[in-house]
């Protein structure tokens, strides 16, 4: 991540601000607002992917001795000329309510894209406004006329008159998605939320009862399943999958747990589609599958990353981008047997990213390539599907 910081004063000549009762001509120049930037640049994305995301939070204050009145106005805040090439058939606008170049403008909206041609390709900018922004969902200024070329602004004045009272920060924070082709209404809705409602952060001590499975060091807790050795590499506090050196599972077997791991996939080259995009899983006893893929910005499916492999969906998809940290919290209680046959079906709790997303779900039977069900308990297994998966902090607690 690159990170800047800037900062600007705003002078002005011939104006006060609002009740001073005093001429500016009288008096000059004067500085009435500060403002500072806060830019940040995330490395994801890039051409191999075709996007990039950066956020700016503008921070400003009135330095004047009385309030500074913004008179309603149709422009005013953050701004967007776009290229002199996006126009008339080759230039779009949509909002997050629907809205487009037609009736866009001095509508309000969680986001609006434009695109365009360029170079003969359809590239774009999405606009992402924070929900603690002042006036949120801001109005939007939006040039209507069809040969013209494209801008875009937020504008909260548009809604009417307001005054920044002396000293205190009003702070208006922005999420900028470039991305090449069209706009992709389902995605773009996926990033507001995830700027919008961040998982939580929470730090957890491991508790004194646990089983470090992972804690950096070793192995010692983990086998091929047999003789192999286990050909996978410790990098510091982690390990990583080497692809195609196979699976490994813990040396013991476990009935009811609770269980903490984290894990970080690749970012795969924008050729390679679907489940090649850092596969791997937690297979529970071997049966029951929690799928690990980058699954960043898709709708929640049962198969993409946190589902109940090919048997549930999460209820929410927070799966962070490639080259994060990701963590799942899990609870589970194996089926129970009478003999061979089952009486009572397995069930799962599931937290990714410290949000619940399978809320004691009984699970019906094994799921995908998992072992059949039986009275028996059965080891973690960590999957090795081909991508270099990380994983760290892993530990249990048998219940």
């Amino acid at each position: 991540m690159f990170k800047t910081t800037g900062g600007r004063e705003r002078r002005v000549e011939g104006v006060t601000p609002s009740n001073s009762g005093q001429d500016a001509r009288d008096t000059g120049e004067k500085v009435v607002l500060k403002e500072v930037w806060d830019v940040r640049v995330y490395n994801v994305g890039g051409p191999d992917a075709g996007y990039w995301l950066w956020d700016v939070v503008s921070t400003q204050r009135c330095v004047a001795d009385s309030p500074l009145l913004l008179e309603k106005y149709r422009y005013g805040g953050f701004g967007f000329r776009a290229t002199a090439d996006w126009k008339g058939e080759t230039a779009s606008y949509l909002t997050s309510t629907g809205k487009t170049r037609k009736d866009g403008h001095a509508t309000r909206a969680r986001w609006c894209d434009t695109s365009g041609v360029c170079d003969g390709k359809w590239k774009g900018v999405t606009f992402f406004s924070h929900p603690g922004n002042f006036r949120h969902p801001e109005a939007m200024r939006i040039w209507p006329e069809f040969e013209q070329e494209v801008f875009f602004n937020w504008a909260p004045v548009q809604t009417g008159d307001f005054e920044m009272k002396p000293g205190r920060d009003h702070v208006f924070r922005y999420r900028q998605f470039l991305h090449e082709g069209k706009v992709d209404v389902e995605r773009s809705e996926q990033i507001w939320n995830d700027y919008a409602h961040p998982p939580k952060v929470e730090i957890a001590t491991v508790p004194a009862e646990a089983i470090m499975l992972f804690g950096g060091a070793d192995f010692s807790h983990w086998t091929t399943g047999s003789d192999k050795p286990i050909g996978w590499k410790l990098i510091g506090d982690t390990m990583k999958i080497s692809a195609k050196s196979g699976s490994i599972m813990t040396k013991r077997d476990f009935t009811d747990f609770k269980m903490h791991l984290e894990f970080k996939s690749p970012q795969m080259p924008p050729s390679v589609k679907g489940h090649g995009q850092g596969n791997s899983g937690v297979y529970i006893q071997r049966r029951y599958e929690l799928q690990i893929l980058d699954s960043f910005g898709q709708p929640p499916r049962n198969n993409d990353c946190a589902s109940l492999y090919t048997f549930k969906a999460p209820d929410r998809n927070v799966c962070r981008m490639p080259n994060q940290w990701q963590s799942y919290d899990i609870i589970f209680h194996a089926a129970r047997f009478d003999g061979n046959k089952k009486t009572e079906k397995a069930r799962i709790t599931v937290w990714h990213n410290g949000v619940l997303v399978h809320d004691d779900v009984a699970l019906d039977n094994k799921t995908g390539a998992g072992q059949p069900e039986g009275p028996q308990p059965g080891p973690i297994l960590l999957q090795d599907h081909g991508n270099e998966v990380s994983f760290r902090n892993i530990w249990i607690v048998p219940l």
